[in-house]
C-alpha cells in the first residue's frame, strides 16, 4: 500500500478531461434516452408496475394544464413542496399532455449531475482521475439511469443536493458569486419539491461552511458571512425568517410522532417492506430498538436490496448494482478516511451532506424501494469518497477495469 504522505493530487483537468467530460456526459444522456424510448415502446412502465407515482403525477399534471388552457394563473399554484405536480402540469400546458416530455427533462437534469460531481470531486480534492471516476459511476451506475428516466421529482431532488454540496465545497476555497447562485438555485429546487430537504439544507449549510482552518482563514469568514446573510435575507423575505428558523421550529418533519407514523405508511405496503409490522420500528421506544432501527436502516441505504428475499422485479434489477457497490465499500472506508486527514476543509461539507441525506431517510423510512430512490441524492457524494479510495489505493478491481477502458490516467 503507497503510503499516505507520498500522496499528491493530481493537476486540475485540461483538454483531454474536458473531452473526456464532454463524451460521457453525452453518453450518459443517450443512455438514458435509450431506456426512455424503450420504455415507451414496449409499455413497461405500465405492464411491469415500475411506477405508479409516475402515472399520479401525468394524472395530476394533465388537470393541472387544462386549468392553465382555462384561465388559471401561475400565482395561483401550489408550488411550495408540490412544486414537481406544477411543474408537470406546466410543462404539459406549454407542449402537450405526454409523458416523454418530462422523462427527456429528467433525463437531463440527471445528466447535469455528472457534471456537479465532477466538479465537486475535482474542486474538493484536486484528484482528477477520482473526479473521472466518480463521474462515470454518477452517468452509468444503473439506478441512477433507471429513475430519471420516469416522471418523478427524484432527478431534480438529485441535481438539488449534488449542485448544493458542489457550490459549499467551491465557497470553501474562494468567494465565488456563481457558487452562491448555484447554492440558491439548489435550495429553491428543493424548496419546491421537498420542503423538509429545503429546511434541513438550510440548518447545515452554516454548519457546512464554518471556517475550521487557519489556510486562508480571512477568506472563508467573508464567504461564510456573506453566503449566510444572503440566504438568511431571502429566507426572510419568503417569510419563513432567518435562515429559515421560524419555519423549522414549527415544522412537523421534525416532529417523533409525525416521523413514527411516516415510517407505518411506508412500511405498510409494497414487496420492499423492511419490517413486517411497521409499528415494531418505531422511534423512541427504548434504546435497544433505537440501535437497532438504526443500523438496519444504515445498512440498507447502502446495501439496498434484502439479499436473502429476492420478491419483485425491480430488486432483481438493483442486484447487480448492489454487488457492485458493496465490493467497493472498502474503498468507501478507505476514502473517507483519506480525505478526512488530507482534505479535511473541502471533505467536511461533502460528508456532512451525504450523512444529512443517510440520516434524514434511514429515519423516516421502512420501505427498500423508497429508500433505494431517495439515497440517489447522497451517492454522488459517497462515490466521491469511494473514488478517492480507488484511484489513490490501486486495489479495487473498479480500478483495475477503469484502466483497461482508458478511463483513468
Amino acid at each position: 500500500m503507497m503510503p499516505v504522505s507520498t500522496l499528491a493530487p493530481i493537476s486540475r483537468s485540461g483538454v483531454s478531461d474536458r473531452r473526456f467530460l464532454s463524451r460521457l456526459i453525452l453518453i450518459a444522456w443517450l443512455l438514458r434516452l435509450a431506456v426512455v424510448v424503450l420504455f415507451n415502446l414496449t409499455g413497461a412502465v405500465r405492464e411491469l408496475g415500475l411506477s405508479d407515482d409516475s402515472f399520479l403525477y401525468h394524472r395530476v399534471g394533465t388537470v393541472i394544464a387544462r386549468n392553465l388552457a382555462g384561465g388559471a394563473s401561475l400565482a395561483d399554484l401550489q408550488w411550495v413542496d408540490n412544486g414537481w405536480f406544477q411543474f408537470t402540469g406546466l410543462v404539459y400546458y406549454l407542449l402537450s399532455p405526454n409523458p416523454v416530455w418530462i422523462q427527456l427533462i429528467n433525463i437531463t437534469l440527471s445528466t447535469l449531475a455528472v457534471w456537479f460531481a465532477y466538479t465537486l470531486t475535482l474542486r474538493g480534492f484536486g484528484h482528477r482521475n477520482a473526479a473521472r471516476l466518480t463521474a462515470v459511476m454518477v452517468a452509468v451506475f444503473p439506478s441512477f439511469v433507471y429513475w430519471s428516466t420516469m416522471m418523478l421529482k427524484d432527478p431534480a431532488a438529485l441535481l438539488a443536493m449534488t449542485m448544493i454540496t458542489c457550490s459549499l465545497v467551491c465557497l470553501r476555497q474562494r468567494f465565488e458569486f456563481k457558487w452562491l447562485l448555484a447554492l440558491i438555485f439548489g435550495l429553491m429546487v428543493y424548496l419546491g419539491i421537498r420542503q423538509y430537504m429545503f429546511l434541513v439544507c438550510l440548518v447545515m449549510i452554516p454548519l457546512a461552511l464554518i471556517p475550521f482552518s487557519q489556510r486562508r482563514l480571512g477568506a472563508m469568514i467573508f464567504s461564510t458571512i456573506f453566503s449566510i446573510a444572503a440566504i438568511s435575507v431571502i429566507t426572510s423575505f419568503m417569510g419563513y425568517g432567518f435562515l429559515g428558523l421560524g419555519e423549522i421550529g414549527q415544522s412537523h418533519y421534525f416532529d417523533l410522532e409525525y416521523i413514527n407514523q411516516t415510517r407505518i405508511n411506508i412500511g405498510d405496503h409494497g414487496s420492499g417492506a423492511i419490517y413486517v409490522n411497521p409499528e415494531d420500528a418505531l422511534w423512541g421506544s427504548d434504546w435497544i430498538r433505537n440501535i437497532n432501527n438504526a443500523l438496519t436502516a444504515v445498512f440498507y441505504f447502502f446495501v439496498s436490496i434484502d439479499l436473502t428475499e429476492i420478491r419483485s422485479l425491480r430488486q432483481l434489477m438493483a442486484l447487480p448494482e448492489v454487488i457492485i457497490f458493496i465490493s467497493i465499500l472498502p474503498s468507501l472506508y478507505k476514502g473517507i478516511l483519506l480525505t478526512w486527514k488530507q482534505y479535511r476543509r473541502t471533505a467536511w461539507p461533502i460528508l456532512l451532506m451525504a450523512s444529512v441525506v443517510l440520516v434524514v431517510y434511514s429515519s423516516a423510512t421502512t420501505n427498500l424501494g423508497a429508500l433505494f430512490r431517495w439515497r440517489l441524492q447522497s451517492m454522488p457524494m459517497f462515490m466521491a469518497m469511494a473514488a478517492m479510495g480507488i484511484a489513490v489505493y490501486h486495489q479495487s478491481w473498479l480500478y483495475r477495469f477503469a484502466r483497461k477502458l482508458g478511463i483513468l490516467k
